[in-house]
């Protein structure tokens, strides 16, 4: 059986795999983010009434540490993943902008599932008694949080775009001031230029 021939690798086939590659990362780093967000968020306990779990027998405070940490790791994530695909590739183009967004929003929501689904259970209905402490699980009253990964990995990855662009600009402005240099041939011809239009002046005064 003759072997398929595989074409060269163009650069847009390249940027297809590098966007896929990351898409697919982020998806993955969702997951130990998820896990250390459940590690690390605090226990919301509330009193039950009835079996139910009203919004004045909550430990409210703490419903906002949790979001807020939850906030921390993923702009973290988000920025730390900007700098490793900055390194990785060497270069940032609008597709790779594209997936950072993309698979940021992906991993937060990964994050958010995993966090919820290693946490306790909702109570709600599970008993019918009153006076009964009850853990809640991990929730994001806000759901602005799912794209603070994405946010933070966009505005690096735009700080650095106009960082590169800044540095090109300055390379060409250096490079074309810079002198280009003599041919010596022509050097040459112009001393001897010189030499004989010096000569020809003593001659012409004598």
């Amino acid at each position: 059986m003759t072997p398929t021939a595989v074409g060269p690798v163009t650069p847009a086939r390249r940027q297809t795999g590098v966007v896929l590659v990351l898409v697919g990362g982020l998806l993955g780093a969702g997951v130990p983010v998820g896990v250390l967000w459940w590690l690390v968020a605090p226990t919301v306990v509330c009193t039950t009434v009835e079996g139910s779990c009203p919004y004045e027998s909550f430990e409210g405070g703490r419903f906002f540490i949790a979001e807020g940490l939850f906030a921390v790791l993923a702009a973290a994530s988000g920025v730390l993943a900007a700098l490793l695909v900055r390194r990785w590739t060497r270069e940032i183009g609008w597709p790779v902008v594209v997936a950072l967004a993309v698979g940021g929003a992906l991993a937060s929501l990964a994050a958010w599932r995993v966090g919820v689904w290693l946490g306790p259970d909702d109570p709600t209905g599970l008993t019918t008694a009153t006076g009964v402490l009850a853990e809640q699980p991990l929730r994001l009253h806000a759901d602005g949080l799912l794209l603070v990964w994405s946010i933070a990995s966009v505005l690096v990855a735009l700080l650095t775009l106009l960082a590169d662009a800044d540095a090109d600009a300055g390379a060409d402005v250096a490079g074309s001031r810079a002198p280009e240099p003599l041919d010596p041939a022509e050097l040459a011809a112009w001393v001897q230029h010189a030499e004989a239009r010096t000569q020809s002046q003593e001659r012409s005064t004598k």
